[in-house]
């Protein structure tokens, strides 16, 4: 009985430990930075997750016991997802509070990325949408190695290549985003969507047809740049795979102006002489990466093309795609639509 009594003893002593321990924390303003900052809920983010950015962000002394007070007081549904204003000087019970009662108003936008778009273009939309910071923004998916960035819980841009950066792996869609977000969440947002949308069965036809994803990915960015419809990417798309195959040079002026970073204009015999490693003319095989970031039509042409036996193709000024069979019959196209 006596045994009992001691064990007893012991896990009310325990309790009464932890009770004084997550009080004593929950109370308390870790006072590290005074500044206000602003820190996002997501829809449906866990209770573990929020814990722990508050503490990487200095807002709570331990989210542990953070995370234990909102349970023990029945508020682990009650957080909003929204944008907040918080600071330092606020207690763990304060901002508990603050999460639940009171999300900044018409703090959320839509942005629509549309396909086609560079990592610059992007951050620079994302910028005037006051998402987040653009140059910010654009140092993380460009430089994601120093930006200590891991993309390795994603299927799809987990297998991109360390030398290259997250270049088409920004799904274009339209998101809804929480004003002044972190630029690694808003990453996060987007790598998740790539998921969803290159679905686990794409990319089951994608290593069937003898692929991957981010060849694939490069792929689609060339034909989301060089074409327009859906009949002529799959077309290209067989074509392109094809030269790669034989040996024979892309020969795409989208990844030469890539090269240049340029996103519009003609190609000049000068320009074509650039030195890179997307140049298609005078590397063969693929480009390191894509040039783009493409959407879901361009990446479904890259995995399923239409076979032909067309080797050449030049789109006119109106925006026809003419394709060709040997490069006699691609020059009379070119006399003929390029006048």
């Amino acid at each position: 009985m006596r045994y009992v009594y001691a064990v007893l003893g012991g896990l009310v002593l325990a309790l009464g430990i932890t009770v004084w321990w997550m009080l004593g924390t929950i109370n308390h303003a870790t006072g590290d930075n005074v500044a206000s900052v602003q820190f996002v809920v997501e829809q449906g983010e866990q209770l573990r997750h929020v814990a722990t950015r508050l503490e990487s962000q200095h807002l709570v002394t331990s989210a542990g016991a953070w995370t234990l007070y909102t349970l023990s007081t029945g508020q682990r549904s009650a957080i909003l997802a929204g944008a907040y204003t918080l600071n330092s000087s606020m207690t763990g019970r304060q901002i508990l509070n603050t999460l639940t009662t009171n999300p900044l108003k018409d703090n959320e936008v839509s942005v629509t990325i549309r396909e086609g778009l560079t990592l610059t273009q992007i951050a620079a939309q994302l910028e005037r949408a006051e998402v987040v910071n653009g140059q910010l923004f654009l140092n993380l998916v460009q430089h994601p190695a120093t930006a200590n960035f891991d993309a390795g819980g994603y299927r799809i841009a987990g297998q991109k290549p360390a030398t290259v950066d997250f270049e088409g792996y920004l799904f274009p869609d339209t998101y809804r985003f929480f004003k002044h977000t972190a630029p690694a969440d808003v990453l996060k947002k987007l790598l998740a969507n790539l998921d969803t949308k290159y679905s686990a069965e794409l990319e089951q036809s994608t290593r069937t047809a003898g692929h991957t994803p981010p060849e694939i990915l490069t792929i689609a960015s060339i034909l989301e740049a060089e074409l327009k419809t859906t009949a002529d990417r799959q077309l290209a798309a067989d074509l392109f795979w094809r030269r790669v195959k034989i040996g024979m040079g892309l020969n795409a002026d989208t990844t030469i102006l890539y090269a240049l970073g340029r996103t519009g204009g003609g190609v000049s015999s000068e320009d074509l002489k650039v030195v890179s490693p997307y140049n298609t003319y005078t590397n063969r095989g693929l480009p390191p990466g894509p040039i783009n970031n493409p959407g879901l039509d361009a990446i479904k042409a890259a995995i399923s093309p239409t076979p032909n036996d067309y080797l050449y193709y030049l789109t006119a000024p109106n925006g026809t795609t003419y394709f060709a069979k040997t490069l006699e019959e691609h020059n009379q196209n070119k006399a003929k639509y390029l006048k």
